[in-house]
């Protein structure tokens, strides 16, 4: 069967048959290519996979769309490692709220991408304030220049850094005492 007459339809889950016709509708009245990811049936044991689709114009000299060219490639490893991530980096913050002390996590070139919950509830620092270095507008003006360079040999040597700080806490006091 020529593949310009499959009912591209009855191939697309159900729950996403919706909006690939949008997308379809959309560029066939703009004239303008799409890519989108979605669940295609396989032929061979009826089951979905996900795929990578893009659908472009093919245009004559004169810029009139003549056919529409689409590629679909199989994804679906690629959406297994992705539900795995998202599985993992939800374990992961669920045990790091269980920590009781400070908990960070950095980029290899220092900036921070996350700290623990302990982190917020102690300084009453507004969720996503430490990100980046952030957090250092917690720390003691005394304990700052001694945890730089601690902080950067570290970094240096690619290990990772215990450190004994004083932390401004949600009430302003800056002698606390917090290891990181």
């Amino acid at each position: 069967e020529s593949l310009s007459r499959v009912n591209w339809g009855s191939m697309i889950h159900p729950d996403e048959v919706g909006r690939v016709r949008d997308l379809y509708l959309r560029a066939a009245r703009t004239e303008v290519g799409f890519a989108v990811d979605v669940r295609i049936r396989r032929a061979s044991d009826g089951g979905y996979h996900w795929h990578a689709v893009q659908l472009q114009p093919l245009r004559d000299p004169h810029g009139a769309v003549v056919r529409w060219l689409g590629v679909a490639s199989d994804i679906e490893e690629r959406k297994q490692a992705e539900d795995e991530m998202r599985r993992s980096e939800r374990r992961f913050r669920s045990l790091a709220g269980a920590v009781p002390g400070f908990l960070f996590a950095t980029r290899p070139d220092g900036p921070c991408t996350f700290a623990n919950q302990a982190f917020y509830d102690f300084t009453g620092a507004p969720p996503g304030a430490a990100e980046g270095y952030g957090w250092s507008a917690y720390l003691h003006p005394e304990d700052a220049p001694r945890f730089a360079r601690e902080w950067n040999l570290a970094l240096g040597e690619g290990r990772p850094l215990l450190a004994v700080l004083r932390i401004r806490g949600a009430d302003g006091v800056l002698d606390r005492k917090s290891t990181r």
